[in-house]
């Protein structure tokens, strides 16, 4: 049976709506290394993996996706447990994108998922991630 002592330590408890409480996912604050592969239909051979550092914290929990020479902004973010979920939408040289993803934190790591739709690409393009916290954000 979960801890409930420790469920509360995680809530933010609205001073307007005393009960409504909202627990944080699990997980670490630090630098972390994110790994991540592409995936397109019809690509005839696999990108290899690619592998960026990122400090993460409960005030920008979301791993970096998007391109710098995109202009993007995120439209939907939310919390449920663990899972972190998102959309973005891009603009960029005559074209637009849009991004759905999903990443579950297990304390200090993490594994999801972003689809992309845009009218520059072929078919739909899946990124799969992992993240490891490797120390404290410099």
């Amino acid at each position: 049976m979960p801890n409930p002592l420790g469920y509360l330590k995680t809530c933010i408890i609205l001073t307007m709506f005393p009960t409504l409480c909202f627990a944080a996912p699990d997980m670490q604050p630090g630098r972390w290394e994110i790994t991540s592969t592409l995936e397109m239909p019809g690509m005839a051979f696999s990108m290899p993996a690619s592998k960026h550092l990122q400090c993460i914290t409960a005030d920008q929990i979301l791993p970096q996706v998007q391109q710098e020479n995109n202009k993007c902004q995120i439209v939907d973010q939310s919390m449920h447990g663990n899972i972190v979920t998102w959309q973005v939408q891009c603009e960029s040289g005559g074209g637009s994108m849009d991004s759905h993803g999903e990443i579950t934190y297990h304390g200090d790591s993490f594994k999801g998922t972003v689809v992309t739709n845009g009218s520059q690409l072929p078919s739909a393009m899946t990124q799969k991630m992992t993240g490891k916290r490797i120390g404290p954000c410099n």
